[in-house]
């Protein structure tokens, strides 16, 4: 190793943990008493201070060399490499990590290695600089061997029923040593192979620890060998359970069953890079440090690019918890707009193309569900035919295909499409200048006028929208008068440019057919804001409002559907023979109506149902504790005040992890405001966005609270410690205001319905169930939940609630006395795990 060192001119360097500092030598550690020895640079771990010249930041390196790792915290690298990383070890073992991240660069690709010199920082260049040309033989690494099922020995006999599948004996059982028989498992599965063979729609309440992924794998897996030449689609809401039915539950399946069924995980294409303008963003933008783009973000893109096999950014952990992830991956995405399809030089290499071919090929599509009905409304034409289709997180299928059916207008999406032909910055190149004719050419001319055009024109009527709007931040938007021939300017002003653009294609045909193709598909960008815009200016159709938001002070419109049934019964029902609809919660009171009605599952000839309870023990693992001396939630001072000082106790008196469930952030910043100087807090949106302090919280050994909003009611998986107790701040029904809730209360009304009863409440009940959900995840878990909204038990529609959760509300009168019961209950269970 010392050879390398000298090849790579640390043949000294200082290693800087905390205040300590050690010299090493051709790799050993010397005692140094001159701290100041000329040359030798100073080695890190994630200091942030990448600009110093002398500084090595070996995070930034396991980064660009190990960007899949789902954690780069010191421990972790070290763990992939098998060294030490605890406290006693210090210098020495960040000495022994360089060194192993060295030998593992030394079978890198050079050409990797030379442009990963010109993003880092100085002192880090060098090193790589000088491994790629390091006349230094790379020392062969041991074989690794990697199992991918079970051995010989264990494999039970492969399994041809439900039945087999799921015995304490078969095969499953044999290839996972995590799996446990479970009645509800069983018997959901059996509901799923019936629907499979007799067809219709079936709606399955399958509450946690069921293992509902296998109970609906297993009979979809069967129904496929049984009847050649059908095809399974499985969709979810979130990419982590996509994740883990593609990589890990239907490997397993198919292992121990021994098919060989093709199956193929697709995302929607902004998920993928682009080659092409990989290539462009490298070529055009390293000279400049990449025009504005952060290079060391950047940087833990290239070796990735260099190697993955599929494309998808969701692999590359290191990228995307940089800060400026969103922003890059903007410029070298898979986009509709830059994609020239076969006219593109790597359209053999392109993930997203051959992606969609697998796809297509595939029996069993994993995909999610922005994916299948935005496709559903294109009629099929990347995921193709298929008649059986399993949706699991089905309770949020209807927002789901409420926003997939809507469209949204703004300022900042017209300037984005605007730039993809000529950028207002002028460091910025866009599509026309790589247009082979003169500027003084006709229809260059006839482009670059109506783009000017349009930045005038989007201005022009956002302003005069705002006006209208005043501060308001959210609402209804109203009758338009002389704003009517603005929206027309500006739908007529994009398709002058569509006209444009089409001519400029078609000259260029046969001389650069790729800048064609590109010119077609920037085309189609502004025939559909064109479109939007002309539907925006009229009056909403019967089924849909039109709305208004401020999102980060910028404007933007919104035409959505209510009723999503009509639609879902027009393009996705009836291309479909079984429909299976899955969730921890989907029922209320045993009762599927709500959501039958939601998604027009009336429109099958067969609706079955089943209710699954949860194996897990509830009455003896969980708490769910309420306390009247709260005062109510509407108190805009008081109650905050009575949050902060609860949650201050129940740290001091449980002394571990929650989860605080708010409905609004407004109420979230005010409680924090009081609390984050008193205990660890985290929360969403002013420490990070949900999957950055969700894992920030995972690696945090003390007690401490995770405060988050809408998402973090459902899709959040914190077993164990990582979270101990809830807390629901408010009962979570919908916000009244809201655009589309009062469009939708408004129609229901109009049928005779009572809102409240027939739409807030069902709503409310299935988010709690889905924030309660939070809490047990695993069988051996246990906690409490506190409801700091005493409604649940002083309001009549309370009982709806009290009914709906896993195990008996109790009623406290003291915030203290309830919180020192609590902590009792706790201790007797940590002493009971103590005792065995």
């Amino acid at each position: 190793m010392a050879s390398i060192l000298h090849e790579v001119g640390l043949e000294r360097f200082w290693v800087k943990v905390g205040e300590r500092r050690t010299l090493f030598i051709d790799g050993q550690a010397h005692d140094a008493a001159d701290d100041t020895i000329e040359g030798a640079p100073i080695v890190v771990y994630g200091t942030g201070a990448m600009d110093a010249k002398s500084l090595i930041d070996v995070e930034s390196i396991a980064r660009v060399l190990h960007p899949t790792l789902p954690s780069h915290r010191f421990d972790a690298v070290c763990d992939v490499h098998r060294l030490p990383s605890g406290p006693e070890h210090e210098t020495g073992s960040l000495a022994e990590l360089l060194m192993a991240l060295l030998h593992e660069a030394l079978h890198t690709d050079p050409e990797v290695l030379s442009l990963l010199a010109r993003l880092l920082p100085p002192a880090t260049a060098a090193v790589f600089e000088r491994i790629a040309r390091a006349d230094v033989l790379p020392v062969s690494r041991p074989p690794t061997t990697i199992q991918t099922g079970p051995s010989a020995e264990t494999r039970a006999a492969p399994w041809r029923s439900v039945d087999e599948a799921l015995s304490e004996r078969g095969p499953i059982a044999a290839a996972s040593l995590a799996y446990e028989v479970r009645d509800g498992q069983r018997q959901m599965a059996e509901s799923v192979e019936r629907a499979m063979s007799a067809g219709g729609a079936l709606s399955v309440e399958a509450g946690p620890g069921t293992g509902k992924t296998f109970a609906y794998l297993v009979p979809a897996i069967l129904h496929l060998e049984r009847n050649p030449g059908d095809r399974v689609l499985v969709c979810t809401k979130t990419k982590q359970l996509q994740e883990q039915l593609y990589e890990r539950d239907i490997p397993l399946l198919l292992a121990s069953a021994e098919k060989s069924i093709r199956v193929a995980l697709l995302k929607g294409r902004e998920n993928y890079v682009c080659l092409r303008r990989w290539e462009a963003l490298l070529h055009g933008g390293i000279s400049d440090r990449l025009d504005g783009v952060d290079p060391l973000s950047v940087a833990t893109l290239v070796r990735w690019i260099a190697e993955t096999k599929t494309g998808d950014i969701d692999e590359n952990a290191a990228f995307l918890s940089s800060p400026s992830a969103s922003e890059t991956w903007l410029r070298i995405c898979d986009s509709p707009l830059h994609c020239t399809a076969a006219y593109c030089a790597h359209a053999g290499d392109c993930f997203s193309i051959l992606a969609r071919r697998r796809a297509r090929a595939a029996d069993l599509v994993v995909v999610n569900h922005s994916l299948l009905l935005s496709d559903r409304a294109a009629a099929g034409v990347v995921l193709g035919k298929y008649s059986r289709l399993i949706v699991d997180e089905a309770h949020a299928f209807e927002e789901a295909a409420r926003n997939s059916f809507a469209v949204s207008l703004s300022r900042r999406n017209a300037e984005r499409l605007a730039s993809e032909i000529q950028p207002a910055r002028r460091r910025r190149t866009g599509w026309l200048s790589r247009v082979p004719f003169p500027a003084t050419d006709p229809d260059v001319q006839a482009v670059a006028g109506h783009i000017v055009a349009l930045r005038s024109q989007v201005l022009r009527l956002f302003t005069e929208i705002g006006k209208r709007l005043g501060d308001a931040v959210r609402g209804t938007l109203p009758r338009w008068s002389r704003e009517v021939v603005e929206f027309e300017q500006l739908a007529h002003c994009c398709g002058q440019i569509d006209d444009a653009l089409r001519a400029l294609a078609k000259r260029l045909e046969g001389d650069d057919a790729e800048l064609a193709k590109q010119a077609e598909a920037l085309a189609v960008g502004f025939a559909e804001l064109s479109s939007n815009a002309g539907r925006l200016g009229r009056l909403p159709e019967e089924n849909r409002v039109h709305w208004f938001e401020r999102d980060r002070d910028e404007l933007v419109l919104h035409s959505t559907p209510l009723d999503v049934a009509e639609i879902l019964g027009r393009v996705l029902h009836p291309c479909l023979e079984t429909l299976v609809l899955t969730s921890a919660t989907l029922s209320l009171d045993g009762s599927f109506d709500y959501v039958h009605r939601a998604l027009g599952i009336g429109a099958f000839d067969r609706v079955d149902r089943a209710v699954v309870p949860s194996p897990f023990s509830y009455s003896d693992r969980m708490r769910i504790c309420v306390c009247t001396e709260f005062p109510d939630v509407v108190e805009r001072d008081a109650y905050p005040d009575a949050l902060a000082s609860f949650l201050i106790l129940l740290d001091r008196h449980l002394g571990r992890k929650g989860l605080v469930l708010f409905t609004s952030h407004e109420l979230l910043r005010s409680v924090r405001d009081r609390i984050h100087r008193e205990l660890p807090t985290l929360a969403q949106g002013l420490d990070g966005p949900r999957t950055k302090i969700v894992r920030r919280f995972r690696q945090q050994a003390e007690s401490g609270l995770l405060l988050g909003t809408a998402s973090f009611w459902e899709g959040v998986d914190l077993p164990g410690a990582d979270v101990e107790y809830l807390v629901v701040t408010r009962l979570p029904f919908p916000v009244p205001t809201d655009p589309v809730q009062r469009a939708l209360s408004t129609r229901a009304a109009q049928d005779g319905l009572d809102p409240f009863r027939s739409l807030s409440l069902p709503q409310a009940v299935l988010r709690l169930r889905q924030g309660v959900g939070r809490l047990i995840r695993t069988r051996e878990d246990c906690g409490a939940v506190f409801m700091t909204d005493h409604r649940i038990v002083t309001r009549p529609y309370g009982r709806v609630f009290s009914a709906a959760l896993p195990t008996t509300v109790e009623v406290h009168e003291r915030c203290d006395a309830m919180v020192e019961d609590v902590a009792a209950w706790f201790g007797a269970i940590d002493r009971k795990h103590a005792n065995g």
